[in-house]
This record gives structure tokens, sequence and C-alpha cells, in this order.
């Protein structure tokens, strides 16, 4: 039986990183050897399509599916654990408040970052040109979901409020990935379940816990396939267009490197320091 466990940080992150070098010299590589050779262009593509895009997809999709459930199964065992109805209306504001802070700080970190340094810009016009045509219908997608979004008026306003924090279809809120409906939903689980008897209860914490493990046990089936599908990633990037994505690539990896720093080392422990001290060491606002 294959151990689910992951393996140990050193050896994964190791294997991961020299799966990225490998790709990208790869891929490279192999942009090189094809160059204007339709019929080689052909073969290339047939590679990518078939083999290294799947192989890097497993992998993706495979950490995509255990966010939502982990997410759901770690807050609404925690509420339930509580015991007392009470304490979750603290619990979720700051749940919700933290959640909402990050996000906003994670966003203007970005998007202040990219702005400053536009990792973009010199881009080879051919190849962004092709870059556009074949993300020609993502984009479009992306741009008619911003269109729906746009608030006209006080009642638009209040509709895109309340739809972002209890939709009327919660699946569907699920199914685009929206954090917030399940955070709330999860929140409002566990409060009902302090309700019931302890049996039950225990019954729903204990079924909850076993969830979020076997999440974590996914997690580690994806990082045994972890440097194989950084490859395959990375190497579908640069075989078709070249070492003069890879450093825009690069370039691009840096930046959002550099933000986690920030946001790691400043963001995170001002946050601590101020939160903490206000809802951990003293019921009142801490001078």
């Amino acid at each position: 039986m294959v151990d689910p466990r992951p393996p140990s940080h050193g050896s994964s992150h190791g294997k991961i990183l020299w799966g990225l070098v490998a790709g990208g010299a790869a891929g490279v590589g192999v942009n090189l050897v094809v160059g204007t050779d339709a019929e080689l262009a052909a073969w290339r593509d047939l590679a990518v399509d078939a083999v290294a895009y799947p192989v890097g997809q497993v992998f993706l999709r495979m950490l995509f599916l255990v966010v939502l459930p982990l997410v759901f199964a770690s807050l609404a065992c925690g509420v339930a654990s509580l015991g007392d109805l009470g304490k979750l209306g603290r619990l979720g504001t700051r749940t919700l408040s933290f959640f909402v802070l990050t996000s906003l700080a994670s966003a203007a970190l970005g998007i202040g970052s990219l702005a400053l340094v536009r990792p973009g810009s010199g881009f080879d016009e051919a190849q962004q040109t092709e870059l556009m045509a074949r993300y020609a219908g993502d984009a479009a997608n992306y741009q008619a979901k911003a269109d729906a979004q746009q608030l006209e008026g006080v009642l638009g306003i209040v509709t895109s409020l309340l739809d972002a924090f209890l939709p009327r279809n919660l699946l569907k809120a699920v199914t685009e990935m929206q954090m917030i409906p399940l955070i709330v939903f999860s929140l409002l689980l566990g409060a009902a379940l302090t309700g019931l008897d302890e049996r039950r209860r225990a019954a729903m914490i204990t079924w909850l816990e076993s969830l979020a493990e076997a999440m974590v046990r996914i997690v580690g089936f994806a990082m045994r396939l972890a440097p194989y599908a950084v490859f395959c990633l990375i190497f579908s990037v640069t075989a078709r267009f070249g070492f003069g994505l890879l450093s825009s690539l690069g370039l691009f990896v840096l930046i959002v490197f550099a933000s986690y720093l920030v946001q790691i080392v400043v963001f995170y422990p001002v946050a601590l320091v101020t939160l903490a001290r206000r809802w951990v060491f003293c019921d009142a606002p801490c001078p």
C-alpha cells in the first residue's frame, strides 16, 4: 500500500526545484530545435497537449479539490467543538474579519507590485499575439463575470453584499470558488451542531475531523506528483514560447515570492501582534 503521507519538506522542495529547472531547460531546448518547422511544431504541440498538460493539470486540480472541503471541515469542526454558542459571535466576526483583511492586503500588495514592476512589458509581439489568441476564451469569461458584477444604485450594492455572504445557491458559489459564503455556512453549521445532544455532536465532529484529515492525505498524494507536475507545467509553456516567456515568467515568480515575503515577514507579524493583544490577551481594547 502506498504511504499517503507527504515526503519530508527538504526532499520535496529540492525535487520540485529540480523539476522546475529541468522543465524550463527542456522546454527552451525543444523550442530552439523546433524553430519555425511546422511539422516539428505539430509533434511538439501533440506532446504538450497529450502528455505534459494532463500531468500538470492532475496535480493542480488535486490541490483545488481539497481546498473547499478542508476549509469547511476545519471551521465547522472548530465551532462545533466550542460547545458554547455564546462564543460564536466573536469567533465568527474575527474569522470573517481576518479573512477579508488578509484578502484585501494580499490584493493591494499584488496589484501594487505588478503595477510597479510590470513583468509582461517588452514581451515579443508575435508571442503576445499567440498567447492572446490561445487564451482569448478565458479572458472573455473573466470579463463577462466582471461585467455581471457591476453595481447600480443602493439596491444593487445591497444585493451584491447579500450574495457575497448569503447566496441563494451555495453550491453555485462553491463551484465558483467563493470562500466567504463557504465560511459563513461552515460557521452556521458549527453553531447548529452546538445545539445537538452530546452524542450526535460528537459523531459529527468525528466525521468533520476525518474529512479534514482525509483532505490532508490527498495533499500528500499530490505532493508525490509535484516534481513531475512542475516539470510538465513549465515545459508546456517554454516549449511553445521559448526563453522570452521564461524570463518574463521568472520575473513574475520573483515578484510573487517577494510579495509573499513582505506579507509573511511584515504584514502577518504586525497583524498578529495587534490582533492578539486585542483579542487574546485582554477582553477590552488594549491601550
